[in-house]
């Protein structure tokens, strides 16, 4: 992978919990960028949001076993949400990404 495809803003080292929250606050600057139609930042945030996940996906699978496939299955709906918003310019997509994600991360049980 190239630099353009990883964020430097989200650190592999980063616990679970820091993960969501950025994966929480991106998707949320995600939906407020293409609202104003600022491609570049939401195409950066979709950036941090695809990094976020790819250390996210491991820890859940790591640490809720059997109970993984679901909350990725979730989590990864969120994440497709997230891209059509960007590719598609559909803001709508944005929207509905944010929506999932809060329920997706109140079934992590992380706050």
């Amino acid at each position: 992978q190239d630099d353009s495809t990883i964020s430097q803003s989200v650190p592999a080292d980063a616990t679970l919990a820091e993960l969501t929250v950025i994966l929480r606050n991106e998707v949320d600057l995600l939906g407020q960028a293409i609202f104003v139609t600022d491609r570049d930042a939401a195409r950066e945030h979709l950036v941090s949001i695809n990094t976020a996940w790819a250390y996210i996906e491991p820890l859940i699978v790591a640490q809720y076993g059997e109970l993984a496939d679901q909350l990725t299955y979730d989590l990864r709906r969120v994440i497709e949400l997230a891209r059509s918003a960007v590719e598609r310019n559909r803001p709508a997509d944005a929207g509905k990404a944010n929506a999932f994600l809060r329920l997706a991360l109140a079934s992590l049980n992380v706050q």
